[in-house]
C-alpha cells in the first residue's frame, strides 16, 4: 500500500464523512499514485499550539490531476504514513499535467502582463491629459462645475493660492468680472486641442511635444550671468543676477547692493556678448559678431576681447575717435590715447 493507516483506521467512522461516501467505507490508499511527501512548518493549529503539517502529494483519477492528502501534524500525530511508489504510467500523467499547467501559467502571466501594460498605458494617458488640462496662473480656464460662478464662465487665471477647503484661483473675464473660485472647478483652456478632443498622437504625444517646445523656448532665455540691455532704452543696461522663467534682473554691477535693479520680461531685453561700456559708449543691441579674418591676412585685434576685436577702422567724428567693424557699424567711443595704441597695434 501507498498509504498505510494506523491499525483500525482504514475504514470510515460516522462524523466527517466525505461526500458519496457512508460509514465503513474503506478509505483510498492511492496504491501506486503517491508522488512525493510535503511538510509545512510552523502552522498554527489552535489559538496557541502550533505545528508541523504532513501530506502525501497522490495523484487523482478522478479529477485527472494531483491533489495533496492531509496525514496529520508534529502536535497531535498522524493518521497514516505514506511511502512514494507512483508507477510509471502515474509519473507520465504527471509529467503531461506539469506541462499543461506550466503553459497555462505562461499564458495566464503573459495575459496579466498584456493588462497590466494597458492599464499603465491608461493610466498615464489620463496622468498627461490632466498635466495638460491643469489650471495655473496666466492660462485661460473654463469654469465646468461649481455653485458659484456660472458654469461655461471663461477668464484667464491671474491668481493662485489656498483656502479654506483646498486650492483656490481668481479667473477674469474679458469684460474685466473678477471671480473666486475652487481649482478643481475648472479647466485649462487649449486652443489647439478642443474641449472634449483627444490631440492626435494622444495626450502623452502632446506633453512630449509641449516639453520640447517649452525646452527649447526655455534655452533661448536669458540666463543668469549674461549682458543684457532693454530694447526699449539701450541706455539702461548690465549682468543679470536673477531670473525665474520669463522674469529677470539685471544691475551695471550686481556686487554692489545699494545699486538699483532694473526688471523686466525675457522679452524686454537684447543679450549682450559682453560688457558694453567701453569708453563710455551705451550698450548696443544685437552686436554684430565680427566675420573671421582672411587666412592669409590674420586680424591683429583677434586675442583682444569683443567688441575690440572687431574693430576693422578708426575715425574721428565731431572730435571724438569711433570704432567701427568691416561693415560700418559702429561699435564704441574712443579717447586719444586709447586710439593711437590700437591703431599701432592693427599697423603691426
Amino acid at each position: 500500500m501507498a498509504l498505510i493507516y494506523k491499525e483500525g483506521n482504514e475504514a470510515y467512522g460516522k462524523y466527517g464523512l466525505p461526500e458519496g461516501v457512508k460509514e465503513g467505507d474503506l478509505k483510498p490508499t492511492y496504491e501506486k499514485r503517491v508522488l512525493d511527501t510535503e511538510t509545512n512548518y510552523g502552522v498554527r493549529v489552535m489559538s496557541d499550539v502550533w505545528a508541523d503539517l504532513y501530506y502525501a502529494v497522490v495523484w487523482d483519477d478522478e479529477t485527472d490531476a494531483p491533489k495533496r492528502v492531509g496525514m496529520g501534524n508534529s502536535e497531535f500525530g498522524c493518521e497514516f504514513k505514506a511511502e512514494v511508489d507512483a508507477d510509471k504510467k502515474t509519473l507520465k500523467k504527471y509529467e503531461t499535467w506539469c506541462e499543461a499547467k506550466r503553459i497555462r501559467d505562461e499564458e495566464l502571466a503573459e495575459a496579466h502582463r498584456i493588462a497590466e501594460k494597458k492599464r499603465r498605458a491608461e493610466e498615464a494617458e489620463k496622468n498627461a491629459e490632466k498635466r495638460a488640462r491643469a489650471v495655473r496662473k496666466g492660462v485661460k480656464v473654463k469654469v465646468v462645475k461649481g455653485r458659484k460662478v456660472p458654469k461655461g464662465t471663461v477668464g484667464e487665471c491671474f491668481w493662485e493660492g489656498h483656502g479654506q477647503y483646498g486650492p483656490r484661483i481668481g479667473l477674469k473675464e474679458a469684460d474685466g468680472t473678477v471671480h473666486w473660485t475652487a481649482t478643481s472647478n475648472c479647466i485649462a483652456i487649449l486652443d489647439d486641442v478642443p474641449e472634449g478632443t483627444t490631440p492626435e498622437g494622444g495626450w502623452l504625444g502632446y506633453m512630449e511635444t509641449k516639453y520640447k517646445a517649452e525646452e527649447a523656448a526655455a534655452a533661448l532665455l536669458p540666463k543668469k550671468g549674461e549682458w543684457v540691455c532693454l530694447t526699449a532704452d539701450e541706455t539702461k543696461f548690465g549682468r543679470i543676477f536673477w531670473v525665474k522663467g520669463e522674469r529677470l534682473g539685471f544691475k551695471m554691477n550686481p556686487r554692489k547692493r545699494d545699486e538699483e535693479p532694473t526688471w523686466s520680461n525675457a522679452g524686454e531685453v537684447t543679450v549682450l556678448t559682453g560688457d558694453p561700456r567701453k569708453g563710455g559708449a551705451a550698450a548696443v543691441p544685437n552686436l554684430p559678431v565680427p566675420a573671421p579674418a582672411p587666412e592669409d591676412k590674420p586680424n591683429p585685434m583677434a586675442d583682444m576681447p569683443y567688441p575690440y576685436c572687431a574693430i576693422a577702422k578708426l575715425e574721428v567724428v565731431d572730435g571724438m575717435w569711433k570704432a567701427f567693424d568691416a561693415d560700418g557699424g559702429f561699435l564704441l567711443d574712443l579717447t586719444a590715447d586709447a586710439a593711437i595704441k590700437l591703431m599701432e597695434k592693427m599697423a603691426a
